[in-house]
């Protein structure tokens, strides 16, 4: 079966504009983490540099997060490795910003990681 040229551009572009969709939803969460960290902590910088390191986050997240987190094991000494090294990859990536707000971002994450395998194992039981 063939598929016409308008149909197979109209599927692209809905595939394209929803994995835009999803890339923004995950940028603006590590955008809003950023700015209640850097409120909480009473950092002052500019729009663009916080724009800037929320998209090393998110390239960080999406890449070798899942990464780390694949190949840990299901154990709470795999989920602090996984979170340690989350803390470092965002130090690291603050450090090469020049931005102070790193290790507290890396927190509100890994205290909502904890959250999340509470709310996980209190459900299962």
């Amino acid at each position: 079966m063939k598929t016409g040229k308008p149909v197979l551009i109209l599927s692209a572009t809905l595939f394209a504009g929803l994995l835009s969709l999803v890339m923004l939803f995950f940028l603006l969460i590590v955008l809003g983490a950023a700015t209640v960290t850097a409120s909480a902590l009473d950092l002052k910088f500019h729009a663009n540099e916080l724009i800037f390191v929320s998209i090393l986050y998110l390239a960080y997240w999406v890449t070798f997060d899942n990464i780390a987190s694949a190949l840990a094991p299901d154990s709470i000494v795999g989920k602090l490795c996984v979170a340690l090294t989350r803390v470092l990859a965002f130090f690291l990536i603050g450090y090469v910003a020049k931005l102070d707000v790193a290790v507290g971002i890396a927190t509100i994450f890994d205290v909502l990681d904890v959250l999340f395998i509470y709310q996980k194992s209190t459900s299962q039981a």
